[in-house]
């Protein structure tokens, strides 16, 4: 194959320059839309709120005592219900939050009104801008309320382990060693640094398990950990 004539970099570069455009060919594109509810809106809560609504309207056109209580008691089912349903998602995204991160993220988005990351952020008064200072700060705020775990066993020394050498360049991956970690991927995650979805690597193991197969060999052969 072409992989197995290039340097490990230019290999990679190639293989992700295919797996983009194989992606933008063949993959559906679908329009992208603010919903017009929160996340944790049920059928049922959404017919309230019209039911609601259109109470308003009659009473607002027709103020009488038994409209308005009418309107009254549906705004109070819609506070009691919606109250209900927020508890629910929310305990649901908390106890997720490790099998299903992608919950979590979907809520502060929906919250934020927008998918993107901010420009910028503040913490103890200083601003930090892009994606890797916002990233370290976040870093340093979680390390600063972290507590290291305490153990009754000492760790030995490194210097006092035993170790045998190994030697990468003879490592030799085969293509079970490929399938059983693409068999490994949860489709639960968020896209890695390449921005592919981790569904994309599982569903087209059969296809990708060969090119990955040289690459990763490549790379230990030549000892060359790659760019990207």
């Amino acid at each position: 194959m072409v992989l197995s004539n290039l340097q490990i970099n230019d290999a990679v570069h190639i293989f992700y320059e295919n797996i983009f455009r194989i992606i933008d060919f063949s993959c559906p594109k679908k329009y992208l839309y603010t919903p017009k509810y929160p996340l944790w809106f049920s059928t049922t809560l959404k017919q309230l709120i019209l039911r609601k609504k259109i109470a308003h309207k009659i009473y607002k056109r027709y103020p009488t005592q038994c409209n308005y209580n009418q309107f009254s008691n549906l705004r109070a089912q819609c506070k009691s219900l919606n109250k209900l349903e927020y508890n629910s998602f929310i305990t649901k995204t908390q106890n997720s939050i490790k099998s299903n991160p992608k919950l979590f993220w979907k809520f502060i988005r929906n919250k934020r009104s927008t998918s993107t990351l901010p420009e910028s952020m503040n913490y103890n008064n200083v601003n930090y801008c892009g994606g890797i200072d916002i990233s370290n700060c976040f870093a340093r705020f979680f390390s600063s309320v972290f507590n290291q775990p305490y153990y009754c066993n000492a760790v030995p020394s490194i210097e006092n382990i035993n170790m045998h050498s190994v030697d990468f360049n003879k490592c030799v991956l085969t293509l079970n060693d490929i399938f059983g970690e693409l068999n490994c991927i949860s489709t639960k995650t968020c896209p890695g640094p390449d921005v592919i979805p981790s569904i994309f690597f599982k569903e087209c193991k059969f296809v990708l398990a060969v090119p990955l197969l040289i690459l990763f060999n490549r790379s230990l052969s030549s000892g060359v950990f790659p760019d990207k």
